[in-house]
């Protein structure tokens, strides 16, 4: 049976060496990555539709917070009430 050391000297190696494996690639990576690229990348990122994405998540997330937020309230009294009827403390200051 494997003990806690032996799991983590398991995982020291296994870490070893997937950072071993992955130092060419990320070298290559950097080599590849330039100014340009990194230009042109902004560029992109400042685009219309890039707005238009910001603006949907907006969106999206009001949607959801109008939705949750009155069953988060129900909730909240729920636990309230039950927390008096059994004569807990609180959960929550």
């Amino acid at each position: 049976m494997l003990t806690k050391h032996d799991l983590k000297d398991i995982g020291q190696i296994v870490q070893d060496q997937l950072q071993h494996e992955l130092e060419p690639i990320k070298q290559d990576l950097k080599s590849k990555a330039s100014k340009q690229d990194i230009a042109t990348i902004k560029k992109e990122l400042k685009n219309k539709s890039t707005k238009q994405n910001i603006a949907y998540l907006k969106s999206a997330i009001n949607q959801l917070v109008e939705y949750l937020e009155p069953k988060t309230i129900s909730l909240d009294k729920r636990v309230t009430c039950i927390e008096t009827h059994l004569d807990l403390p609180p959960l929550s200051p």
